[in-house]
């Protein structure tokens, strides 16, 4: 499992505890799930109950953890930076304050649009999101302190490749801009080759209407039928291939034992 590329700047950012719970609301097979962060000096760990991420950037590595199987793998973050290379993936992004603002989980929240485009691959993405954010929540005024530090020195994790380590200077530099942590974040992916997109846009239409058919039909096919516009969600209503709505709670500084960072017992160590 590769550690999502926001993540590893996020993970860069802090050095205090801090923690915090994200659920993905809305319709599709997501939706209700739960992913609890904690963050311990420059250690970051991602729990969605099936698989735990542990980022260390003191040392340089990122440990994935299969909660079911009992097993862990441990890469570097060069690794990863070298992967991203590899992969031959460009990522270009920026950072809008909107000035919109509404209180949203008990803050006061203002609107962050954050644009990437994603080239180098069989199809470019664009990626927006929509993030609400507060400077009320606990420990916001601290992450945003270290965040802008941390990329005034240019600490990002190096891949070796000139194209990737600019490319990961230029994330880190536009999410210090964010001045506040998330409440609600609303991610929305679409092709970057508009034709592309419609084409996809209207094969999802046509699915949605054929289950809407077999829905009407009734019986076993109905069931199946609801499962499977669950699935889709709204996505086939929009321009857009994804929508992901997320907000984020329990927002704590209280100070976190260090054996949360710890592979569990009995875990053993997968094959590369």
């Amino acid at each position: 499992m590769r550690i999502p590329i926001l993540m590893v700047i996020l993970a860069s950012s802090v050095c205090a505890d801090f923690s915090y719970t994200t659920t993905i609301k809305g319709a599709g097979p997501a939706a209700g799930a739960i992913t609890k962060h904690k963050i311990k000096g420059n250690k970051m760990k991602i729990d969605t109950g099936s698989n735990i991420i542990i980022s260390d950037l003191d040392a340089q590595t990122v440990t994935s953890i299969n909660v079911a199987a009992k097993t862990y793998s441990v890469s570097s973050i060069t690794q990863q930076g070298a992967a991203l290379a590899k992969s031959g993936m460009d990522v270009k992004a920026e950072v809008k304050d909107t000035g919109q603002q509404k209180r949203i989980g008990g803050f006061n929240c203002r609107q962050i649009i954050m644009s990437m485009t994603m080239t180098g691959q069989p199809m470019a993405m664009n990626m927006e999101n929509e993030m609400w954010v507060s400077t009320d929540v606990p420990g916001a005024a601290e992450l945003k302190a270290i965040g802008l530090k941390m990329a005034e020195k240019g600490l990002f994790p190096a891949s070796g490749d000139a194209r990737s380590t600019r490319m990961m200077a230029d994330l880190q530099k536009q999410m210090a801009k964010v001045n506040g942590i998330p409440v609600l974040q609303i991610t929305r992916m679409k092709s970057g080759d508009d034709e592309k997109s419609k084409q996809m846009q209207a094969q999802m239409q046509a699915m949605r209407a054929q289950m809407e058919a077999m829905k009407k039909a009734g019986g076993k096919q109905a069931e199946m039928a609801e499962k499977a516009m669950a699935a889709m969600g709204g996505a086939s209503n929009s321009k857009y291939l994804m929508e992901i709505t997320s907000e984020s709670s329990a927002f704590s500084t209280a100070t976190i034992p260090a054996g949360e960072f710890a592979i569990p017992a009995g875990f053993k160590k997968a094959d590369r």
